[in-house]
């Protein structure tokens, strides 16, 4: 499917979305937040699924995946936060406190980049 043919799909669907989609890249190494940062990585992707409706919490979404990059290689990261029907307004704020827990900087590993997000529904 070529690149742009994942908006098509997407809209005729009528699926709501934001950011960079592209089509999935699966991976074969896997590490921590901690392993990619101490080997000099970089966050290429987080993506966020759902997009419904909570009352009393607004849109709430779900972490699908995170992908990294290490000298040019993509790689998905594991040990995932179990963020599961997340407010729209605390997305960084979950990423955050992972980081936090797995003891590297969010920004640094360009986890809060609004770029590398890939948020459907």
């Amino acid at each position: 499917m070529a690149h742009t043919d994942i908006y098509a799909k997407l809209d005729s669907y009528g699926v709501s979305y934001e950011g960079e989609q592209g089509a999935y890249v699966p991976t074969e190494d896997y590490m921590t937040l901690n392993e990619l940062a101490a080997r000099g990585g970089r966050i290429v992707r987080v993506r966020w699924i759902g997009g419904d409706y909570v009352p009393g919490r607004g849109k709430c979404y779900d972490l699908s995946y995170v992908h990294g990059e290490v000298n040019g290689q993509r790689v998905s990261i594991t040990h995932l936060p179990a963020a599961f029907l997340v407010p729209r307004r605390q997305i960084k704020g979950e990423l955050i406190a992972w980081a936090k827990e797995e003891q590297v900087y969010a920004k640094g590993l360009g986890l809060l980049d609004d770029g590398n997000f890939s948020i459907l529904g």
